[in-house]
């Protein structure tokens, strides 16, 4: 099966158009596949995925919305496969970023780490000395301590102030302990973005 996201359609309407899904494709011997849509975004859960989804080692999904939740600046969710064939999957929001704080905005999909901890990057964050917005941030989103806790967020690295360039428009890899990713714009001559 194939699964991913779009940024737009599904049976809720966020304004000119409806808030986006995540779907599920189904191979057939004949064309064309079948679709599932396994989650419709609402607005106040999310508003327009645009990056794919991350599964987990026990089969779960995990992905993000640009904007929407409960403080407009996009989500982290996740979608747990159900229990039983054709039954629903069961949708969470794991955290809301809120729109003029440290950071929103996450474009990018996510990485689940071994501990269960959840990195990605927001293409806008707030510098909080200062107030002004500065070229997004890497996140770590931490899972709660007991069942139906809050997640932490903490924020790794403030582009800004980095001198790595700006805004990066995807997620991050791992290797060996590092996490790796690329950013839209850079400070060099070409400001044509650049790997970190």
């Amino acid at each position: 099966m194939i699964y991913g996201t779009a940024y737009v359609g599904g049976a809720n309407s966020c304004g000119s158009a409806n808030c986006g899904t995540v779907f599920a494709l189904t191979p057939s011997t004949t064309r064309p596949w079948s679709e599932t849509i396994i989650r419709s975004f609402n607005g106040s859960d999310g508003q327009a995925p645009n990056a794919g989804v991350t599964f987990n080692s026990s089969g779960s999904l995990f992905g993000t919305t640009v904007i929407g939740g409960s403080g407009g600046g996009g989500t982290v969710f996740q979608l747990t496969p159900p229990t039983a064939p054709g039954d629903p999957w069961n949708d969470t929001t794991l955290y809301s970023f809120t729109l003029g704080n440290s950071p929103n905005t996450p474009y990018g999909s996510v990485l689940v780490g071994e501990t269960g901890a959840i990195f990605g990057t927001t293409f806008v964050s707030n510098i909080s000395s200062g107030g002004g917005k500065s070229g997004g941030a890497v996140f770590m989103l931490t899972p709660p301590s007991s069942p139906g806790g809050s997640w932490t967020e903490s924020t790794l690295l403030n582009f800004w102030l980095s001198g790595v360039g700006v805004s990066p428009y995807a997620g991050v890899i791992a290797a060996n302990g590092y996490l790796y990713g690329t950013n839209y714009y850079s400070y060099d001559a070409n400001g044509c973005g650049l790997a970190y």
